[in-house]
């Protein structure tokens, strides 16, 4: 094991010399004698003195002094350095504890007290420089973490922090070092640790907070923030693309049983219309043997089962439209002439205080049946319509829509491709959240019972599925404002599909 060497910065040459003799008395070696600031600090710049420890006099031959050379000595090269002097005063101590020595010895002093100066500026400089790799490999770990993590005090003092949690919160090291951390906490509205908390910096991100304390009985702590926002992102739209499927198959299973309870009632309806129309041949032909009023009685029957027959028809074919099972005269479309002409009908329907805007942009042909898609538009605003009681404006709007990556929709899942975006907007109240997953739905309706069978918009869904095409719906339109907008997605035709056969 190698000797400790001491660097020996004394003017006096007999002090020097007893110093050399004391210290390797007690096994040390001398690095070299000193007599000036310059020739130490030139030594140790050069590398041609390479001592554990110096002990150096406080007034030096030159014109560096022993303090400005201590100084130096532990600022730059890191070593320890005991301070020699023979003045007491307190001036003195003052200037020498301004170069933060290791040791302070007062002349003339003994070989024991020497001994044991060098002995405890070792060992305390072994000390902290322990603590400087501890803390230098705690730095370094700390950076290397995905987490950010943040260490606190007794006093919730906040004490050193990562790269990673100033990115989180996008902030510097001295606008989070010294602060407190129950202020932080407050300031981003975390309460809890352990469960997902929502922040905003200025984005919205979802972070979890562990803590535990630095060590076992001690008052400071050490938190860490993971950032969760692509976890909670994909448990969201997983949990968006289960609630698609789930309402896609219970869409599907109310489809085919509307379409065989159409199919039976249809039967049915059939049985009773023939037998009214067989009835009504035969009043026609006894119609002459009975008083007039009972004919007329009898004739007025037969009316109101043919008019109920015709009635309970169109609700089947509603039902068979919803059930996509309706044939369709599929043709080439432009939207923006069909939404055009039927303004006159619009007007005709929003009779009071109401207005319809118009802004058509969707000039490109689609596939689609024009009395059905007409039926479709109808229907939306009637339903806007009849959301705002009290007047209002309904927006219709066309426009072009180019997807490029799959995108999800409230209850559905559009593909890429390129789309004319039919639009109606009212500025009713909106659709209450809990009913929205349900509104497509055959019968279900937020209106009062006399008010229809709850079928319109379950029409206008299946309408726009058997023309291929999506539907959105976005309740409330902007955050405390209401209103309702639907989104009719229809693929553009393509050119091959638009060329003549």
């Amino acid at each position: 094991m190698a000797m400790t060497s001491i660097a020996i910065v004394e003017d006096e040459h007999i002090v020097a010399l007893d110093i050399r003799m004391n210290i390797e008395r007690n096994g040390f070696c001398s690095a070299g004698e000193f007599s000036t600031g310059e020739a130490v600090l030139a030594a140790l710049e050069s590398g041609s003195c390479t001592p554990d420890l110096v002990v150096m006099d406080i007034h030096l031959a030159g014109e560096v002094t022993g303090i400005q050379a201590a100084r130096t000595v532990t600022e730059r090269f890191s070593l320890p350095v005991i301070i020699l002097t023979a003045y007491a005063d307190p001036e003195t101590i003052g200037d020498a504890l301004s170069a933060s020595p290791y040791g302070y010895l007062l002349k003339p002093f003994d070989e024991r007290e020497l001994k044991t100066a060098i002995t405890i500026a070792l060992q305390r400089h072994r000390q902290e420089a322990a603590v400087a790799r501890s803390r230098s490999q705690l730095y370094a770990a700390l950076q290397g973490l995905p987490d950010g993590v943040l260490m606190c005090d007794a006093r919730e003092t906040v004490v050193q922090v990562n790269q990673q949690l100033l990115d989180i919160f996008q902030l510097s090291r001295e606008e989070l070092i010294g602060k407190s951390l129950p202020d932080l906490l407050q300031r981003y509205g975390i309460e809890q640790y352990g469960v997902p908390c929502r922040i905003e910096v200025p984005s919205v991100m979802w972070v979890q907070v562990f803590t535990n304390r630095l060590q076992e009985g001690s008052a400071g702590s050490l938190l860490v923030f993971r950032n969760i926002t692509d976890q909670i992102e994909t448990e969201q739209q997983l949990a968006a693309t289960q609630l698609r499927l789930r309402y896609t198959a219970k869409m599907e299973a109310l489809g085919r049983m509307s379409e065989g309870i159409a199919h039976d009632f249809n039967n049915l309806l059939a049985i009773v219309s023939g037998h009214a129309t067989v009835l009504q041949q035969q009043v026609e032909d006894i119609a002459s043997g009975v008083p007039a009023d009972a004919a007329e009685r009898m004739q007025a029957s037969i009316e109101g089962i043919n008019t109920a027959a015709h009635k309970s028809g169109a609700l089947i074919r509603q039902l068979l439209t919803f059930s996509r099972n309706r044939h369709m005269v599929l043709d080439r479309i432009d939207p923006d002439a069909l939404l055009h002409s039927i303004q006159p009908i619009l007007q005709r329907l929003l009779i009071g205080n109401y207005a319809v805007v118009a802004e058509l942009d969707g000039s490109c042909l689609i596939h689609a049946d024009a009395g059905l898609l007409e039926q479709a538009v109808i229907n939306l605003v009637l339903n806007a319509r009849d959301a705002m009681p009290d007047g209002g404006t309904v927006l219709i709007r066309s426009r072009l829509a180019d997807v490029h990556e799959q995108a999800q929709l409230a209850l559905d899942t559009l593909p890429p491709g390129s789309y004319v975006v039919i639009t109606v907007q009212d500025q009713g109240p909106g659709i209450p959240a809990e009913a929205l997953e349900h509104i497509f739905e055959p019968f279900f309706s937020t209106k009062a019972e006399s008010s229809g069978f709850g079928l319109g918009l379950s029409i206008v869904y299946g309408i726009v599925k058997q023309s291929r095409g999506y539907i959105e719906v976005v309740s409330p339109v902007a955050p405390d404002a209401g209103g309702t907008r639907f989104d009719l997605y229809l693929p553009v035709l393509k050119p091959a599909a638009i060329a003549p056969a």
